[in-house]
């Protein structure tokens, strides 16, 4: 039976982190690895890559406030969170991970995360 993803708390103990192995995040979190990667992969991604996809174009004309507003958003903060400080998910997405287009939006949301 799969646990629910409590999205606090994973965003939580990713923020105190700069990079930890899936098994370990697991561990942090009390859950088993397949509950977290599968919560990961069927609740945060999915709709990050959806919020991500429709923003895209949108983000240059946003104002400091709307761009401030967008990447401190709890799952845009996830998603990054996620692909980045997970290591297991980081190496998975490497090539999308070099992309100009994901390193400028990744700049942003570092600049404006907020914590």
């Amino acid at each position: 039976m799969m646990m629910c993803l409590d999205r606090d708390k994973l965003q939580k103990t990713l923020r105190n982190l700069e990079s930890v192995d899936l098994i370990d995040c697991a561990s942090l979190m009390g859950m088993s690895v397949d509950d977290l990667l599968i919560g990961i992969r069927d609740e945060i991604l999915p709709e990050f890559t959806a919020m991500y996809k429709d923003n895209a174009y949108k983000i240059p004309d946003f104002d400091i406030e709307e761009s401030k507003m967008f990447f401190t958003s709890q799952i845009i903060d996830l998603g990054f969170l996620c692909q980045h400080v997970i290591k297991d998910i980081r190496e998975t997405l490497k090539h999308k991970h070099e992309s100009f287009g994901h390193q400028a939006f990744y700049n942003a949301w570092l600049l404006n995360r907020g914590y």
